[in-house]
């Protein structure tokens, strides 16, 4: 038997080294190493023997099934010691008590690998019973007791391990009777057991203090500092004080904690006190940002040397570095806003198009600073600076239009612009006045009661605002327009007054005419196919395909049709009771002439079609386009209450952005027909469209190109010798580029 030691036995294991481990064949079972028999099991289970003559060796040698498992269990927690690897030897030991409960060991075992406290109690009992005292107490001793692994223990489990902890033989530490007392509801003995001690485990005291039961001070006092933040959560001052009175956490650390304490003060001189000769807090690049932030909001002057190393490493960084380098270019773009705001310059447009501000946005909604503790409090910083800077703005334009010469008219688009601009800046008042003026002279027309009604909401004079709104809707009603902003007002204004009452009847009527109206606002237009008029359908070749094509058709697809389970997500402000219809039905295109994935997701893995089509622009009523917006998933969930409609239908999560959709969308249809419009001979009921041509894909069946070939040609034969014919390609790859798809012409 060669000379290997058991750590170069299980080393050989992991690595399926087998010609080394031979020997243990022969003499697994006459070794006086009493895991040889175990090793060569598990040898044979990774090679896929059969282990069951092994097995029944280990019965044989250990007495019963149970001892077998649990031998095994022991083994495996030799070979496969990781924690990644715990569930291995945990499997043997649940066998093993499943077999035979009373087996202590295979308990221990499994409370080992598996954290299973019922098993632990189960050893405890035993022990206990047999007084054998040192057992006991070792096992508690060495036990990590929490109130949370500790919660599915029942009462009668808990009277006897306070039963054994207060038995004069058990001298062990007794904090696990403060979690006694409380699950046995004897709360006055746990709280006297708390206040007796100087320091304790938040794990232990964590009930008593979710339930108020330990003052808030008396709790960060005695527990660990390193506990502080289960406890204290985002009462960051609390958390600064325990580490600064422990003085446990680094320096880097303490200046982190006094940032997020806003003890900005602190940072600056826990910074500048720092010992020259501390090698690790002077490569610290967390602690730079912090002081580098803090400097900003004291309003001190910046270390331009700080400032420049922190961005020239800004390329390397990764994690929460990346992160608070972020913060501290966020901050410095609205640092530049709040001076130029404060100098009176570029007050002459909105801040919405200086650049910026626009990087400022940008940064605040990458993904990093999503989940940045301050998100929200950077977020209304950015915001309040807007608001500010427009609100000056919009003043200004008001105070240098209102005594030029306007349209004399309501309809007159630069006068109820410029009310428009009015309201913006609050001039409320002014509004009112001039437009009741106006209606003493001319006759009211749905724009000026509704800027009216605009006016008085403003005012929080709500019924007279619904009374406006009422007017702009009856005249919106007779001149049979659509206009979804008038139709919201009157329903939200309603919907704010007690003595108001809109029947259902009427509510569903306002709601489909609500939804025409919205829908119709997103027509084709110069950025629709990204200047062009040509868009793209991946699609399987079945028999609805077969069918849309022959009969010229776009189908729309209902929510559970479609691949993406949280497209048209069920949102507050959608469907039942809202003026958003949730049964909206959607098809897509894509602006993407030759992709891979779509090819792969959307053609049934190269073996569907592609097909091209020309848009006119024209639609019908009620049928909208628009291209999708895609955006993170922390940013949706964060503004889910925002901008309702173009977060219902319009905006996907980040991961489709290869699909560089354009969406047809209806509520009142599931399919449209297309035609090329002749003029004057059009039909109004059909979307201007047509095909240009149809792409096969490279795994295309062959017996289907014949089907194929003969419905474009039918197609063809029935257009007018005027029009394009659609062209048949296929999709190939090129031996001089193997790595990409390519497209060639068939002649039909």
């Amino acid at each position: 038997m060669p000379n290997i030691s058991e750590k170069e036995i299980i080393t050989a294991i992991k690595a399926k080294h087998y010609s080394a481990l031979t020997f243990l064949e022969e003499s697994r079972g006459a070794s006086e190493n009493e895991w040889y028999l175990g090793f060569y099991y598990f040898i044979q289970d990774l090679k896929q023997e059969n282990t069951q003559t092994t097995f029944n060796e280990i019965v044989s040698k250990y007495g019963n099934e149970s001892s077998a498992y649990c031998y095994l269990g022991d083994t495996a927690s030799k070979i496969y010691s990781e924690i990644l690897n715990e569930h291995i030897p945990t499997c043997f030991y649940k066998k093993s008590v499943e077999l035979d409960n009373g087996n202590i060991d295979a308990h221990w075992g499994l409370y080992n690998k598996d954290h299973n406290m019922n098993s632990w109690f189960d050893v405890l009992e035993f022990h206990y019973k047999k007084c054998q005292y040192d057992n006991v107490i070792d096992i508690i001793d060495n036990t990590y007791i929490t109130f949370q692994n500790t919660k599915d223990l029942l009462a009668i489990q808990w009277r006897l391990i306070k039963k054994i902890v207060m038995d004069d033989n058990v001298t062990c530490k007794s904090k696990i009777l403060i979690l006694a007392h409380f699950h046995l509801d004897e709360i006055d003995e746990g709280l006297t057991l708390v206040n007796s001690m100087d320091k304790i485990s938040y794990d232990i005291i964590q009930p008593y203090a979710e339930k108020g039961l330990v003052d808030k001070e008396k709790v960060i006092s005695n527990i660990y500092p390193f506990q502080v933040h289960d406890f204290c959560k985002n009462d960051h001052k609390s958390i600064y004080q325990k580490h600064l009175k422990e003085n446990f956490m680094t320096r880097e650390s303490i200046i982190k904690f006094a940032f997020q304490a806003k003890e900005f003060d602190d940072v600056i001189t826990h910074y500048d006190e720092a010992p020259e000769n501390d090698i690790l807090f002077r490569h610290s690049f967390s602690a730079r940002i912090y002081y580098l932030l803090a400097k900003l909001k004291l309003n001190d002057e910046l270390d331009e040397e700080i400032l420049q190393f922190t961005h020239k490493k800004s390329d390397s960084l990764e994690g929460e570095n990346n992160s608070l380098y972020k913060v501290l270019k966020f901050k410095l773009k609205t640092k530049e806003l709040e001076d130029r705001f404060k100098s009176g310059q570029s007050l002459q447009d909105l801040i919405d198009f200086f650049d910026t501000y626009i990087q400022a946005k940008n940064i605040i909604d990458s993904p990093e600073l999503m989940t940045y503790f301050q998100y929200s409090t950077l977020k209304e910083e950015l915001k309040a600076i807007k608001d500010q800077w427009n609100q000056s703005y919009y003043q200004n334009e008001f105070e240098k239009r209102k005594n030029k010469k306007l349209g004399l008219t309501l309809l007159d688009q630069d006068l109820l612009g410029f009310y428009n601009l009015a309201i913006k800046a609050e001039a409320y008042d002014y509004v009112i006045d001039n437009i009741v003026a106006h209606h003493k002279k001319n006759i009211p027309t749905m724009a000026s009661h509704n800027i009216l009604g605009v006016c008085y909401e403003r005012k929080e004079q709500l019924s007279l605002a619904f009374e406006q709104y009422k007017c702009a809707l009856n005249l919106m009603l007779s001149s049979e327009e659509k206009d979804h902003v008038i139709i919201g007002n009157y329903i939200s204004a309603g919907k704010k007054l007690s003595d108001i009452n809109i029947s259902e009847e009427d509510f569903v009527k306002l709601k489909q005419i609500f939804n025409t109206a919205i829908t119709n606002q997103f027509q084709w237009n110069t950025f629709t196919a990204d200047g062009g008029k040509h868009l793209f359908k991946y699609s399987y070749f079945n028999m609805n395909t077969l069918d849309a094509l022959t009969n010229q058709y776009f189908y729309l697809s209902s929510r559970e049709q479609l691949n993406d389970p949280i497209e048209l997500p069920m949102l507050n402000k959608v469907g039942e009771g809202q003026l958003i219809d949730s049964n909206y039905r959607t098809f897509s295109l894509s602006h993407n002439i030759n992709s891979m994935l779509m090819w792969s997701h959307y053609a049934e893995e190269h073996q569907g079609i592609m097909i091209e089509y020309w848009f006119g622009g024209e639609l019908p009523e009620g049928v909208g386009i628009e291209k999708i917006s895609y955006t993170e998933e922390l940013k949706r969930n964060e503004e889910q209450d925002l901008f309702i409609f173009n977060q219902f239908l319009l905006t996907k999560n980040k991961g489709w952005e290869y699909e560089r959709e354009v969406r047809l969308f209806s509520n009142n249809t599931n399919k449209i027909y297309f035609e090329k419009f002749d003029y004057p001979n059009h039909d109004r009921n059909k979307i201007n469209a047509e095909i240009t041509s149809i792409t096969l894909g490279c795994k295309f069946p062959e017996n289907k190109k014949e089907l194929i070939t003969n419905i474009i040609t039918k197609i063809n034969n029935d257009k007018r010798k005027s029009e394009q014919k659609i062209s048949l390609k296929e999709a190939y790859i090129s031996e001089d580029d193997k790595f990409a798809i390519k497209y060639r012409e068939i002649d039909i």
